[in-house]
């Protein structure tokens, strides 16, 4: 039986709104061009209401390509950010903030030496968060090195499931991102970062013992 992903023939189409194709250079390298408006036209021709359905799609998806991206940044919490990450580089240097200035900042991220894991400070509810991407099934084992993190003085903390994420997580002060960051009190601000390193140390660990078992 041969292989059904091979083929001696085949074409390249990109589909997409006629705006997306004049605007893009990267677009026209496509050998065909299949466009949203094309289609549209097709459907309106047929009268059923299959047809009519997927042509009132297309019209929706031509009006939303024409209209000018929206980055729906709050201004409250953009400034508040900005205030974080001054306050962040200053007395936390040493922790690897990814989020960007131009964010709302709900969350900030934190990389790790694990790559892939990554640290959410959720500043308004409170938590901060270690997390290991498409671990949900290794929840037992994180519990276990939950409970020797807790005997050996660190944090309390607690191990979350989130859809096919594991967490490890700190519980924090809240911080009222809506009075702005001059409000804050800095002793609460500061154990948020220090929960942030704590648990950037803790994935770091978590490497360097990979890296020591590994043959």
């Amino acid at each position: 039986m041969e292989d059904m992903c091979d083929y001696e023939e085949y074409a390249v189409f990109i589909f997409c709104p006629e705006k997306y194709y004049k605007n893009n250079s990267e677009a026209k390298l496509y050998e065909h061009l299949l466009t949203y408006e094309e289609c549209r036209d097709y459907f309106e021709e047929k009268g059923d209401l299959i047809s009519q359905f997927r042509s009132q799609q297309l019209t929706q998806a031509i009006s939303k390509a024409k209209r000018p991206a929206s980055n729906n940044v709050d201004e409250k919490a953009n400034m508040f950010l900005r205030q974080y990450i001054q306050y962040q580089r200053e007395h936390y240097p040493e922790l690897d903030l990814s989020t960007k200035e131009d964010k709302n900042g709900w969350w900030t991220d934190f990389r790790t030496d694990l790559g892939y894991v990554y640290i959410n400070h959720k500043i308004q509810e409170g938590y901060v968060d270690l997390t290991f991407p498409k671990a949900a099934d290794k929840i037992e084992r994180a519990k276990l090195i939950a409970e020797w993190a807790r005997r050996h003085e660190l944090s309390e903390i607690n191990v979350v499931k989130a859809k096919k994420s594991v967490m490890f997580r700190i519980h924090v002060p809240e911080l009222d991102m809506e009075k702005g960051f001059e409000y804050v009190n800095l002793k609460k601000l500061n154990k948020c970062f220090e929960a942030v390193k704590e648990l950037t140390d803790f994935a770091n660990m978590i490497e360097v013992a990979n890296s020591i078992t590994e043959r």
